[in-house]
């Protein structure tokens, strides 16, 4: 399994005329979007998962970063299919020992079956 990073999100210029969208797509990849819980995040997944849709790039899921936001699984989930995956909380710092320690509870077996569904 292949995951890149495409940091800033979806319409960052990676060069002239090519932005993140156009490397997920020349590689056939699934999309995982992160989503920040801050304000703003119903807007910006929203028009996220738009540019990528309507280029035909599939998204296997979106990740919430951030405190929990009472009612926003709710509502991407009524406006959208994509799946919310997990919720993970903002690190100031990442640390290998903190991804070791952490990360089956955040992308358990069950989070990644449905990324691979």
């Amino acid at each position: 399994a292949w995951v890149v990073e495409g940091a800033g999100g979806v319409l960052v210029p990676l060069t002239a005329k090519q932005t993140n969208r156009d490397l997920v797509q020349a590689m056939g990849l699934k999309l995982l979007l992160v989503s920040s819980t801050r304000l703003g995040t119903i807007n910006h997944t929203l028009l996220s998962l738009e540019a990528v849709q309507s280029y035909g790039i599939s998204v296997a899921g979106i990740v919430l970063v951030g405190e929990p936001d009472p009612g926003l699984e709710e509502v991407l989930t009524e406006f959208t299919s994509i799946p919310i995956v997990t919720q993970i909380p903002r690190l100031e710092v990442i640390s290998r020992d903190w991804v070791q320690k952490n990360a089956v509870t955040y992308f358990s077996a069950e989070v990644l079956r449905k990324l691979y569904e």
